[in-house]
């Protein structure tokens, strides 16, 4: 949690929670013909994908062990890993979301921290 908020000193768990999960409501946006009267850039489109990055932070921040974070996870019945044959695509929704870097106005700080997360979370893939 630390190296993924950067900066100096170590923090606290429940500081580095407070910093990274957020409740965010989805938006709902036809992008086809952008009848929500707001562009679909920017801001407005990080609010889409917001959700997608907190389930990644819980994730890698739910336990040192990501991997056992993970099993943990396929063996909760309430979690979609528990779904047979479930295959999740956060690493490749992370990935796109720095190609795309521009198109969702990204900080360099934020796509920092998005790296952090694709390499813990493809390390505790290896072999899962």
């Amino acid at each position: 949690g630390n190296r993924l908020l950067g900066g100096e000193g170590e923090r606290s768990g429940e500081a580095i929670l407070q910093e990274l999960i957020h409740n965010y409501a989805m938006q709902q946006v036809n992008a086809l013909s952008n009848d929500s009267g707001r562009s679909i850039g920017g801001s407005n489109l990080r609010t889409e994908v917001a959700p997608i990055m907190m389930i990644c932070f819980f994730v890698c921040l739910g336990s040192r062990d990501t991997k056992g974070m993970l099993k943990w996870l396929r063996g909760n019945r309430l979690a979609p890993y528990s779904i047979p044959q479930y295959k999740s695509h956060h690493v490749q929704d992370l990935k796109k979301m720095v190609r795309e870097k521009f198109l969702i106005d990204l900080s360099n700080e934020k796509e920092k921290q998005i790296r952090l997360m694709i390499e813990r979370l493809e390390n505790a893939l290896t072999g899962f």
